[in-house]
């Protein structure tokens, strides 16, 4: 891997024990808040990333080429309460409140 500033550059090969060879290149990019992520390999395979957290908020959101897809969020209420929440292409969703003592 190779970081200039922030951006990080990666390539890798892996034969995976016996398996054909697979070739991945990477990048990752941070902007503040902000962080973004790709990976693709030589093998039909991707997984894209996006990431953002400020504060009391935080949100992130990833997929890959089986559009297998996940969204998550968080938010601090303050006094050591938060909520959440999360769904896929499952269509599965989930919201919770969290309370830290």
């Amino acid at each position: 891997s190779y970081a200039m500033g922030d951006m990080t550059l990666g390539l890798t090969s892996d034969n995976k024990g016996e398996a054909d060879d697979v070739t991945s290149f990477s990048i990752a990019y941070a902007m503040g808040d902000l962080s973004l992520s790709a990976t693709a390999d030589d093998a039909n395979g991707w997984d894209a990333s996006a990431s953002y957290g400020a504060g009391d908020i935080s949100v992130s959101y990833a997929t890959d080429e089986n559009s297998e897809w996940h969204a998550t969020g968080s938010y601090a209420l303050g006094s050591g309460v938060s909520v959440s929440a999360s769904t896929d292409h499952q269509n599965i969703s989930i919201i919770g409140v969290g309370f830290t003592f």
